[in-house]
């Protein structure tokens, strides 16, 4: 069942998690989905990370198996899980977008989030400018017209086949992507990725719901009227306040800031959970369409949904098993 199927059926409850280091084993993973599938997760994204360059001269992922953990995940769930791989622009020839996007229908994907991804980082970690691979992408919208091409069974070249018809996720930013040059022309551009093709839209992470709210009326009034996902993060650990903020322009309440600076290690963790939870209760009062867990870093979000199957804000959990 697509993404946009399960929203029509009732609030969605989905997750969000990253290949394994090169080297280590799935095993850790479906520990964890297993778990997370049995609390009543309804949909699973896979993050693509694209090749970086290393003090060898040789380019490699870190993470790489988006293709295969989406193949191992449908084997292991079937239509009890929607399963959504990343596809990026960053390191991709158009041809390469489709071959990759051929080998996930042939797995049974029916669902994709289309993202540019981050540019390639410099020895010192930084950020560079983006630039996308020869005859690839530079935005995520092109992406998206390829995607609705594709849907329409127009393949590169002028070929014509079989329709790979995705439901297409993309990403929104509730406080503005750091390379935009202002809010305005933010929105103008979101307004062409959807238009261009996208059913839904899931948010960056933030700490202040009132970011989402004033984001969804300014979507709204642009012409945006896709559903708008908002996606939340346990800020459980001190270094990531100052990260969240220097790398992805996320600003965190001084409120949960200086509870997060005050609490030892452990503490930590229950103080970033229960404003998670706060977080996701208030926005499905407010009329949010799901709420989308960001797992990464050892992120508690089984606790979390733990909390959330309590106050009976999703549907009923199901069989890990399917």
């Amino acid at each position: 069942m697509s993404v946009i199927e399960r929203l029509k059926n009732g609030p969605l409850l989905s997750v969000e998690i990253e290949p394994p280091r090169v080297g280590a084993s799935l095993n850790d993973l479906f520990v964890l989905l297993d778990d997370l599938v049995e609390k009543g997760i309804h949909q699973v994204n896979i993050t693509y990370h694209a090749e970086q360059p290393h003090t060898d001269g040789i380019a490699r992922r870190k993470k790489p198996g988006t293709t295969g953990i989406a193949g191992a995940i449908i084997g292991r769930y079937g239509a009890t899980l929607t399963t959504v791989p990343h596809v990026i622009c960053t390191g991709f020839s158009a041809a390469e977008t489709q071959e990759y996007l051929i080998d996930l229908a042939y797995l049974g994907v029916t669902d994709v989030l289309a993202l540019r991804g981050d540019p390639y980082r410099d020895a010192q970690g930084r950020f560079c400018a983006f630039t996308p691979k020869e005859n690839g992408h530079r935005y995520a919208r092109d992406l998206v017209r390829q995607l609705s091409d594709l849907r329409q069974g127009k393949y590169l070249g002028g070929e014509v086949g079989v329709p790979l018809d995705f439901c297409v996720g993309a990403a929104c930013y509730p406080e503005g992507h750091r390379e935009s040059p202002s809010r305005t022309q933010e929105l103008r551009w979101l307004k062409e990725k959807v238009d261009a093709g996208v059913d839904y839209l899931v948010t960056q992470a933030f700490y202040n719901n009132e970011l989402y709210y004033r984001f969804v009326d300014e979507a709204r009034a642009a012409g945006i009227n896709v559903p708008i996902i908002p996606g939340l993060f346990p800020l459980t650990k001190r270094h990531q306040l100052s990260l969240l903020q220097k790398v992805f322009g996320v600003q965190v309440p001084r409120q949960l800031a200086e509870q997060i600076e005050s609490s030892s290690v452990e503490d930590r963790v229950l103080v970033g959970s229960e404003w998670t939870v706060q977080q996701a209760l208030q926005l499905r009062e407010n009329g949010a369409p799901g709420i989308h867990l960001y797992t990464h870093n050892g992120a508690p979000v089984s606790n979390i949904i733990t909390v959330l199957q309590s106050k009976n804000e999703f549907h009923e959990p199901h069989s890990p098993t399917g």
